[in-house]
This record gives structure tokens, C-alpha cells and sequence, in this order.
């Protein structure tokens, strides 16, 4: 096996674990909003409650980035949390594909380099006539 060849499998293998590693964070963050929502409070149970939902306070807007929906500088304590765990799901959300992408490009260089050298050596010697 040539060692590009190497390369562009261990690109493969590298890019599917960065999206492996990726996914995983943002399940565990997910699962840790879950919990801080849990360990607010339930606002339907009492009225006048804190609020705990993540999406109370934070939205995705029309471009994509997350926009406050209300004021975030009196927020404190496990609502600031929450609000900042929500704004990392929604960042850390497709990081991981870009950066796969980037490897596998990276990573196709030498194989297409050395791939597209074998081409026209090939025509080189049918020009030639080897």
C-alpha cells in the first residue's frame, strides 16, 4: 500500500472521529441542559416561579445566531448557565463537519497528487511509445 494511500485512509479514520467527538459533546451538553433545567425548578408547578426553560431566554435568529430574548446581564445564577450551555449547544453544532471536511481534503492531496503523477507518466510513455 503506497503511503498516500495511508494517508487518505487515516484522513478517513481521523475525520470520522472528530465527528464521533463532536456529536458527543454536544449530547453531553445537551444532557447537562437537561439537568440544569431539572434542577431549577418546575415553573408549571409553581406560579411566580423562576423561569427555566433555555428557550425563554435565548433564540435562534433569522441569520442563524443565537439572539437574546430578553436582557442577559440580570441573570444570574442557574439561568445564566443554562443560557450559556444553550448558545454552546446551538455553536458547537456543526464544527465538528467542517472540520472532517477540512481533513479529508487535506488528507486527498498527496493520493490525487501522486495519482494524477502515475496519469502522466501513462501518457508520457504512450506519446513516447514505451
Amino acid at each position: 500500500m503506497d503511503k498516500s494511500t495511508k494517508i487518505l485512509i487515516g484522513g478517513m479514520i481521523l475525520a470520522v472521529l472528530v465527528v464521533v467527538g463532536g456529536k458527543s459533546r454536544t449530547y453531553w451538553l445537551e444532557s447537562k441542559l437537561h439537568q440544569l433545567e431539572a434542577s431549577c425548578g418546575n415553573p408549571k408547578k409553581v406560579s411566580g416561579g423562576p423561569v427555566c426553560e433555555a428557550k425563554a431566554f435565548v433564540t435562534i435568529g433569522a441569520a442563524g445566531v443565537p439572539e437574546y430574548a430578553v436582557d442577559p446581564t440580570p441573570l444570574q445564577g442557574i439561568q445564566a448557565e443554562i443560557v450559556a450551555t444553550q448558545i454552546e449547544i446551538w455553536n458547537s453544532g456543526s464544527w465538528c463537519y467542517m472540520l472532517a471536511a477540512a481533513i479529508l481534503v487535506l488528507s486527498c492531496f498527496p493520493f490525487a497528487w501522486y495519482f494524477f503523477l502515475r496519469r502522466l507518466r501513462e501518457l508520457r510513455n504512450a506519446i513516447v511509445g514505451k
